[in-house]
């Protein structure tokens, strides 16, 4: 089973993140990569059109991802 997020930097949508048999990989969506204002997220995620594997995608999103409780989607304000 997948589990899909997608990424937005400000207004934009720039891709989608996916969780597949526990690894993590990261496309960007096309509509990004057609914009000329488009940036890549990171130096580690240049802009392609190719998904990324779960080697380069993890370190990046693992280091923006909320921990604990907001995690496991238990965060009660």
């Amino acid at each position: 089973m997948a589990h899909e997020l997608e990424v937005w930097l400000f207004a934009d949508r720039v891709g989608m993140l996916a969780l597949v048999d526990g690894r993590l990989n990261f496309c960007y969506a096309p509509g990004w990569l057609s914009q000329q204002n488009a940036v890549a997220l990171s130096t580690s995620l240049p802009l392609q059109a190719e998904p990324f594997d779960d080697r380069k995608t993890r370190p990046f999103f693992a280091g923006l991802l909320p921990e604990g409780q907001m995690r496991r989607g238990r965060h009660v304000p």
